[in-house]
């Protein structure tokens, strides 16, 4: 196990994952975001082995910190702009 940087944004609750799969539309970058839902493609509880950067804490919440910074930076576009981003353990 270990941790994931999670996000709400325009209101869904969402996970980082790797680049290419099933991304939300017009989303581009080296990292994207993904509904928890459509990550796991159905009732399937492993959906972080596939998708999800799954992080030691440390290094989970360096990610967070970097994204908050690149949000206040002004850097992130609009569709990877989170309203709230956290750390969550899985």
């Amino acid at each position: 196990m270990g941790w994931i940087v999670a996000a709400k944004v325009d209101g869904k609750e969402v996970i980082m994952i790797r680049p290419g799969k099933r991304t939300l539309p017009g989303v581009k970058g080296e990292a994207t975001w993904c509904t928890k839902k459509d990550a796991a493609g159905g009732p399937n509880d492993g959906w972080w082995k596939e998708y999800a950067w799954v992080l030691p804490k440390e290094e989970a919440q360096e990610v967070l910190d970097w994204l908050d910074e690149q949000v206040l930076l002004g850097k992130v576009d609009v569709f990877n702009r989170p309203s709230k981003a956290w750390i969550e353990e899985i």
